[in-house]
């Protein structure tokens, strides 16, 4: 049965295949750090250049109360979230700036396996959750009652 299986067609990629894995792992394994802990490796890579809140809804809250011309942007980020945090923040920051609003602050919170969510907050209103994908639909918004709010002197 075995010599059969070496001489099939199939036999041989497996055996190929087999000889490939066992050359291949070695030197795998010592290029990978002993006692390597993958979902912490992914979870650095992701936060690398911000600081994470355990509370980001609070700290936007607290923020805005203190900027009443500004929009705080608590951001629940998730590990499954490709697009890098600067590009959230450089996008979001021009789409507010194109309404006037030019205090734009960011909050972070891990928020686990899967996508991200933000809301935006003012000194008198919460708008969201909003899905990532969807966030910038509601910038305008947004920032129109900020600024209804700012020149009524509701703020």
């Amino acid at each position: 049965m075995i010599k059969a299986l070496a001489n099939s067609k199939f036999g041989q990629a497996l055996m190929a295949g087999a000889a490939a894995t066992m050359t291949i792992a070695p030197a795998f394994a010592q290029t990978a750090p002993a006692n390597q802990n993958v979902e912490a490796a992914m979870q650095e890579v992701s936060i690398t250049n911000v600081s994470m809140s355990l509370d980001a809804d609070r700290a936007a809250y607290q923020w805005a109360q203190n900027n009443p011309r500004g929009v705080a942007v608590p951001v629940h980020l998730g590990r499954d979230t490709t697009v890098p945090v600067q590009n959230i923040e450089t996008i979001l920051r021009r789409d507010f700036a194109e309404y006037g609003i030019q205090q734009v602050e960011f909050f972070y919170e891990d928020a686990g396996i899967g996508g991200s969510a933000l809301a935006y907050v003012t000194r008198n209103q919460i708008y969201g959750p909003f899905a990532l994908q969807d966030a910038r639909s509601y910038v305008a918004q947004t920032a129109n009652q900020q600024n209804f709010e700012i020149q009524q002197s509701l703020n």
